[in-house]
């Protein structure tokens, strides 16, 4: 005969300093992700592996991280360096580039090792050099390209050897792109839009420039003459290759009012989806325009999504310093909020949303009340809350076994089965510690209660688990 009894979790009260990181927008969701790089600092550059969306880097003020699982866990793979920018080998996610001060470092082994380019080779001092402002691989004939304050750099080596382009000599060079489908058409910004068509060779600014001062350049992945630049107020398209702009959509703001456009993503699967990340800050004072904002219709108009991001100076506004989409799913936006971390942003995809609130034994599920049996409580610095309920929320189904004092939990395809005193768990098959970092943590019985760790279980079955210290609430996120 099957014991009936009520499950009770524990969850450890983590990121108290943060305050309600995921609230519902009309387009999907944002979701803080968990022991990652961007706590403190600025995040530049995000890039994700064309052929395995799971394998994602950053470079930044804390150096260059990296995850293998979607962002679950990140491993810091070089360390005491603040990074400008960042790309990836289109053709091998194994090699990556990051750009800091005079020099770049390459790896060929995923991050495993890394060597130090340095643009200038008579300078041994090279992190007193100019930022590298950009990078751009072309992986077909091993050039690279690096942008600097005082020129562009060429390698033709895969960055061993480097050249001084003489015709930016002395002049600055910010975003620099290379054409996927003719790499020897290159874009670069500085002071207005240049081109090239030889590979660096000769160049010629377009006799038709958008706008003074370029800080973003991006070409669309299908049709590459369509050209989208940012300058410091708004976004300029071409659909001729640059020989004709026009202004696209953000013309509704304050002429006192500055838009840092810090970095633009197109949809490799529809390129008329168009994504922004801008600046929040004193400069920009307008509620419309902030945080992530995204085109459904090639830039023509926009809208904001960062609803649930965290405010900037100004609160209520997201600073946001770059983005990426997943190659292999565009309905998946990654932000970088500076100060803040990276978010992941699931958008049309439906979900369930269970909040709790500790002491409160009314819950809700996606807004609708229900009620607990027991409330949830901290004891211990931990909270405690019954999770039959939330498994039978979102579809999962709960078993106990009173001979081997074992639990199995199971939702669509996966199967997780702990036992009571016991510090490792099955999951799917494979037997894994609860908690690495802490071999006491285990299931348990208080009271004649079952207690498990709802962090292990939820993450294993694909679900989001955020605390809110000031309102003193538990949000628990599946995506079905």
């Amino acid at each position: 005969m099957k014991k009936i009894f009520t499950l009770v979790a524990i969850l450890a009260i983590l990121f108290s300093f943060i305050g309600k990181e995921n609230l519902k927008s009309s387009e999907g969701e944002w979701v803080l992700l968990t022991n990652n790089p961007g706590i403190g600092v600025k995040i530049t550059d995000i890039v994700i592996a064309p052929t395995n969306s799971k394998i994602i880097y950053t470079a930044g003020d804390s150096g260059v991280w990296k995850t293998i699982d979607g962002g679950k866990n990140w491993s810091q793979i070089i360390t005491g360096i603040s990074f400008t920018c960042l790309i990836m080998d289109s053709k091998n996610s194994n090699v990556v580039f990051a750009g800091t001060y005079g020099s770049i470092f390459k790896t060929t082994d995923g991050g495993r090792s890394w060597i130090q380019l340095l643009l200038d080779k008579r300078s041994h001092n090279s992190f007193s050099s100019l930022p590298i402002n950009s990078i751009a691989f072309d992986s077909l004939n091993q050039t690279l390209y690096a942008g600097t304050d005082n020129s562009i750099w060429r390698s033709r080596d895969g960055g061993e050897n480097w050249e001084r382009l003489s015709y930016f000599a002395e002049q600055g060079v910010g975003p620099v792109v290379i054409d996927p489908e003719e790499p020897s058409v290159v874009y670069a910004g500085s002071g207005r839009l240049y081109y090239t068509s030889d590979g660096g060779d000769s160049w010629k600014g377009l006799s038709s420039d958008p706008v003074s001062g370029i800080a973003n350049i991006a070409l669309d992945p299908k049709n590459p003459s369509t050209i989208y630049v940012t300058g410091t107020n708004d976004i300029y398209k071409s659909v001729d290759g640059g020989n004709t702009w026009m202004q696209a959509g953000l013309t509704d703001h304050s002429l006192l009012t500055i838009l840092p456009i810090n970095d633009i993503a197109i949809d490799p699967q529809n390129t008329l989806n168009i994504y922004a990340a801008l600046s929040a800050g004193l400069f920009n004072v307008n509620e419309k325009w902030n945080g992530v904002i995204k085109s459904t219709n090639g830039a023509a108009s926009w809208k904001t999504i960062n609803t649930g991001l965290p405010g900037g100076i100004i609160p209520g506004q997201a600073s946001v310093d770059s983005i990426a989409i997943d190659p292999k799913n565009s309905q998946i936006l990654y932000a970088g909020v500076s100060g803040r971390g990276i978010y992941k942003f699931i958008q049309g995809i439906p979900y369930t949303k269970i909040v709790l609130r500790i002491g409160d034994s009314t819950f809700t599920v996606d807004g609708f009340s229900h009620t607990l049996d027991s409330p949830p409580v901290i004891i211990n610095s931990r909270t405690l809350l019954p999770i039959r309920a939330v498994i039978e929320a979102i579809g999962g189904i709960v078993q106990w076994n009173d001979s081997e004092r074992k639990v199995t939990i199971i939702l669509d395809n996966n199967t997780i089965e702990l036992w009571i005193g016991k510090n490792t768990a099955n999951v799917n098959g494979i037997n894994q510690f609860i908690d690495p970092t802490n071999t006491k943590v285990a299931p348990m019985l208080i009271n004649g209660r079952t207690m498990l760790p709802l962090r292990f279980i939820a993450e294993n079955l694909g679900c989001d688990v955020q605390w809110d210290g000031k309102t003193q609430t538990i949000a628990i996120i599946y995506h079905h």
